[in-house]
């Protein structure tokens, strides 16, 4: 068994995995610790990917955890019990549970609102211009993009 914490996610909480699960986490590269409060006191950075493994971890971890089917409940070696208990202890779904705990969702929300809005079109339009002067830019120095060339030969 090995204590896992993420930063900025379970409140900061250590997670306690074994058997398939701390397979899966050391694979994805996280660090496991010994104690729960080594753990704690050195969290595993996220980022918008490890972030989705990390949050499936903790999800199943908890879903573990109300069922007590972690090493040492005592559903552990008993999964059709462990899905029972899972259940009356009100973890109905564990799938519906991870789906809604599962981050991104809002985001990708946010990024197709974004796209309806006039800011993110003029910065689109800042970005892509500016690209084009840098190539032209570079095209005058070297002569090495022949289309961006052939613009900066109507800028003289």
């Amino acid at each position: 068994m090995t204590w896992y914490a993420f930063q900025g996610l379970n409140g900061g909480n250590a997670i306690d995995l074994a058997g398939i699960q701390e397979k899966d986490a050391t694979a994805q590269g996280f660090h496991g610790y010994a104690t729960e409060s080594q753990a704690e006191a050195n969290p595993n950075s996220v980022n918008v990917i490890t972030r989705i493994s990390a949050d499936l971890l903790i999800s199943d971890y908890k879903v573990a955890l109300a069922g007590q089917g972690q090493p040492g409940g005592k559903n552990a070696s008993n999964p059709v019990a462990f899905a029972a208990a899972a259940d009356a202890a009100g973890v109905n779904n564990a799938a519906k549970y991870a789906a809604n705990t599962i981050p991104g969702v809002a985001q990708i929300g946010d990024f197709f609102s974004a796209l309806g809005q006039a800011n993110t079109w003029i910065r689109v339009g800042e970005a892509v211009l500016g690209l084009i002067l840098l190539a032209v830019g570079i095209s005058k120095l070297t002569n090495a993009v022949p289309i961006a060339t052939k613009v900066a030969s109507y800028v003289r």
